[in-house]
Order: structure tokens, then C-alpha cells, then sequence
């Protein structure tokens, strides 16, 4: 991200929101539900559900619970029995892609947390059965008003309908900007990225853009952004924070945080590099199956949507007056790097930034680490909230949503 006036911009927590891609749905096969008179309503869920999430030995006298209709839940044995399934994969999946998405104070609607279910997969009418009958979730989580959140929480659809239309009226005043932006020479995809992706815009929210190159123009083109966006006097708004070559689309940090990034892009232009975009990033499938199988175009808000017939020119026939060679590239890298370097010093993230020939990545004030590590506290929280008798659930999930992290 570029920063206001001239200096590397801070990178924003992205919002929620939810790309699609080529990679297949894993084939395990799907087991079917069926309580009966005795049977508790915790009965074999499909796919990721089949499987127990957690265990934890219970060291409290054994008890009792009642499930969502009133029938015995489970029977939790005393100290030294048999381990006592707490939570199901997908019961795990709910509450981590619903925290996660409180972080950023943004309730979920049902296709929203299905199609962002962390590391499982299975239909909305999945979700919302599981949801419906795990006493456990409903201890902690609440759904109301067709939006999930965090018991106690309901303030939060009011914010995200406030969000949505301060999100709305920004990008209809840049609208025009960012209809140049798509029409660059040699810009093959302009993504929003970060909130405004999600229409979650706080009050000081800037536009984030990820972009893709035809070739190797990385720095030719951040430099065109900078200098049409500084003319234009929305330089202080729009930030090109992300800036890959279209021979460099492999995400150097394959993680849970990164692959939120990827599925919550919304293509202004170039829809079609996102295909590709997933297959150069397979992790992205074992953090959101769902949202990789799904392959499901995003769609724009109606103020974003206007930009949609830049896309559906051929690029091929729009006039390029201005063809930028490699040696106008060598040029801008040369003098925009060094301008950078010299800022170096102020940036809070310097592991974040990347100044390379085909990636310009200026995560200058990156969210990553409180963000992941907020997540973790705020999983084990909802997870002790739900089951205090059982510490080591709590364990074994933080330690699920470390993986893949480098």
C-alpha cells in the first residue's frame, strides 16, 4: 500500500466477505444424518462433521446435558473414562469463521459462514442445522435478525448496516478513479481488497486495491496510480497496496490470514485471473474449501458495479497511446524504489514489505500478528465459554488455527 502523501500506506485488517476458484471440493463422502427416538441429536454429521474435532477427559462427576430438543445430549464421563467428544469438526468451524469475522465487528449471514467455514466444508442447510441443534454454540454464539455473532453482540448489525452504506457512498465518489485505474496500460486485475471489499468502511477507511500486472510492468503501473490519484485529488483514498506480476501470483506467506485475503477479493476488472489465482495458492482450499469449490463470481455492490464494462472490453482493442517498455520499468523501479528505502525507518512492518522486480507488497503498518493473535485468545475464550470444563478443547483448537502459519 502506498502511503499518503508519497509515503508507504498502513495495510488495513481485512473485512469479511466472501472468491471462487477451479480447485475441486475434497470427494470424501457425505454421511447422513438420522436421529431416532434414543439416538442424540449429535448424530454423525457430513463430511468434516463425521469426524470429532476435539476431546478432552472430563475430571468433573459425570452429568447429563440436554440437547437442542430435550433429549440427552451426551453423558460426560468422570475422571479416567473414555474421552468425550465436545465439539465436531464442524461445530469448530462455525465458531472460528464467526470470530474471526467479529474482529472486525462484521455479523455473518448464513451464506457468509458457509461459503468461509475455516478448514471444513458442507451446505448452508449444514451449518444451520448443526448450529440449531450444538447446545455448545448456542451458548456462545447467537443468530438473529439472519445474521450470526458473538452472544451479546447484536449491537454489531446496526454497525455493519451503518458500514455498508458509508462503504457505498465512498466508492460512488471514487468511482471514476477507479474506472481509470482498470483502464491502465498493462493492468490485467483490479481487485478491492481489505473492508471496503466487505462494505465494512470505518470512518477513516481508505480503498484498497490489489492488482495484477500483464507482465512485468509492477512498477510502472503503481507509479501511474500514484500520479493519476495525486491529479485527480484521491490520493489520500485509494491505496494500490498490492501490486504482483501475472507470472508472480504465488503468496509468499500461505496462512490462514493470507488466504482470508484471497477468498474476500472483489474484481472490478480481470475476474478471470482469479482461477489462476487459486491454483497458484492451493493452501487457500485447506483454509476455505468452501469458498474455493464453490466457485462462485463475487458480486458488487451497485455503486461498484459500474465498473463491471471495463471488464467486458477487449483489452485487446482498447487503445494503449502510451506502450511503457521494460526499460520505462527498470526506470520507475529504480527511482521509486529508492524513494522507499529512504522511508524505510518508519515503517512498523518491515517483514511485510516486498520491493521486488515482479511483487510490491507495502504492508508498511501490517495487522497480521495482532490480528492472528487476537483470534486465538478470542477462540480459546468462546471455546472455555462453552465447554469450562474441558481446558484442553481450547488447547487443541488455537493450536488448529496455527496451522499453516510461517
Amino acid at each position: 500500500m502506498t502511503a499518503r502523501n508519497g509515503a508507504p500506506a498502513r495495510e488495513r485488517p481485512p473485512s469479511q466477505g466472501y472468491g471462487g476458484s477451479t480447485e475441486a471440493r475434497p470427494n470424501s463422502a457425505r454421511a447422513k444424518a438420522e436421529s431416532g427416538a434414543q439416538e442424540s441429536p449429535r448424530a454423525t454429521e457430513p463430511e468434516c462433521g463425521a469426524e470429532p474435532a476435539v476431546t478432552a477427559r472430563k475430571c468433573a462427576p459425570a452429568r447429563e446435558r440436554s440437547g437442542a430438543h430435550g433429549s440427552p445430549r451426551a453423558t460426560e464421563p468422570g475422571c479416567g473414562a473414555e474421552p468425550h467428544v465436545t465439539l465436531t469438526r464442524r461445530e469448530l468451524a462455525i465458531l472460528r469463521s464467526i470470530v474471526y469475522g467479529s474482529l472486525f465487528d462484521y455479523p455473518m449471514t448464513l451464506d457468509e459462514l458457509q461459503r468461509t467455514l475455516v478448514e471444513c466444508d458442507g451446505s448452508a442447510a449444514d451449518v444451520l442445522a448443526t448450529f440449531r441443534r450444538s447446545e455448545g454454540l448456542r451458548d456462545v454464539l447467537e443468530y438473529r435478525d439472519g445474521f450470526f455473532f458473538p452472544a451479546g453482540r447484536g449491537d454489531l448489525v446496526v454497525e455493519r448496516r451503518r458500514r455498508e452504506a458509508r462503504s457505498r457512498a465512498f466508492l460512488e465518489r471514487h468511482r471514476s478513479v477507479l474506472r481509470l485505474i482498470c483502464a491502465l496500460p498493462f493492468v490485467r486485475m483490479v481487485a478491492l481488497s481489505g473492508s471496503i471489499a466487505h462494505l465494512n468502511l470505518e470512518p477513516e477507511g481508505d480503498l484498497d486495491l490489489f492488482i495484477v500486472t500483464r507482465g512485468h510492468h509492477v512498477w510502472t503501473v503503481t507509479l501511474s496510480i500514484l500520479v493519476l490519484t495525486k491529479i485527480l485529488g484521491s490520493r489520500r483514498a485509494i491505496c494500490a497496496n498490492f501490486v504482483v506480476s501475472d507470472s508472480q501470483l504465488t503468496f509468499e506467506q500461505q496462512d490462514l490470514f493470507a488466504a482470508n485475503q484471497i477468498i474476500h477479493l472483489k474484481p472490478l476488472v480481470g475476474a478471470d485471473v482469479m482461477p489462476e489465482l487459486f491454483a497458484a495458492n492451493p493452501f487457500v482450499a485447506r483454509f476455505y474449501p468452501n469458498a474455493v469449490a464453490s466457485a462462485v463470481r463475487a458480486e458488487l455492490a451497485p455503486p461498484v458495479s459500474d465498473c463491471a464494462p471495463v471488464g467486458d472490453v477487449d483489452r485487446a482493442e482498447q487503445a494503449r497511446p502510451l506502450q511503457m517498455s521494460l526499460m520505462v520499468e527498470a526506470v520507475c523501479r529504480s527511482l521509486y524504489g529508492w524513494y522507499l528505502r529512504r522511508k524505510a525507518r518508519s515503517w512498523r512492518s518491515p517483514e511485510q514489505v516486498r520491493l521486488g522486480a515482479d511483487c510490491l507488497k507495502l504492508h508498511t503498518r501490517s495487522h497480521r500478528n495482532s490480528i492472528t493473535e487476537r483470534f486465538d485468545a478470542a477462540v480459546a475464550q468462546a471455546l472455555e465459554r462453552a465447554e469450562p470444563a474441558a481446558p484442553s478443547v481450547a488447547a487443541a483448537a488455537v493450536a488448529g488455527g496455527r496451522r499453516g502459519r510461517r
